[in-house]
């Protein structure tokens, strides 16, 4: 299987199933990851309350946190939510935008990788796909080339 058809078939897969993603985003891509999300037959949410996104991220499919235009609050929201999908064993994705730059979104992002069960991201320039470790071989046969 080629990526090509391997894309496709991921996209039909997705589609069926119609995943409800949390959204931990900044402000900035909002409207745009909802819209994709959107597009690809996912159900985005965007919860930003760390309350409410704990108990959220237990019953999405999965989770996106993205630390670009990340606030105290939100960060408590994203710790308490990133705990939630590992207990609920949901996956999720870190998008480390300008990590190493600032302190807060450096020191955030440092603390969620040290949780975080997922161990293989392969990043396509404007999408990052994170696999689960029982997940690896199967990624891998998906995205390589014949």
């Amino acid at each position: 299987m080629n990526l090509l058809s391997s894309s496709a078939a991921l996209l039909g897969e997705m589609r069926r199933r119609g995943p409800l993603v949390h959204c931990l985003t900044n402000h900035v891509v909002t409207n745009f990851t909802a819209n994709v999300l959107l597009a690809a037959g996912a159900a985005p949410a965007m919860i930003h309350d760390p309350e409410e996104s704990a108990l959220f991220a237990g019953v999405a499919s999965a989770l996106l946190v993205n630390v670009g235009t990340i606030e105290r609050e939100q960060a408590e929201a994203m710790r308490r939510a990133v705990a939630a999908a590992n207990a609920a064993g949901r996956p999720w994705v870190l998008d480390p935008v300008a990590v190493g730059a600032l302190p807060l979104r450096t020191s955030v992002a440092a603390e969620l990788a040290a949780i975080a069960e997922v161990h293989l991201m392969i990043d396509f320039g404007m999408c990052r796909y994170g696999f689960l470790p029982e997940q690896v071989d199967q990624a891998i046969r998906v995205y390589e080339y014949q």
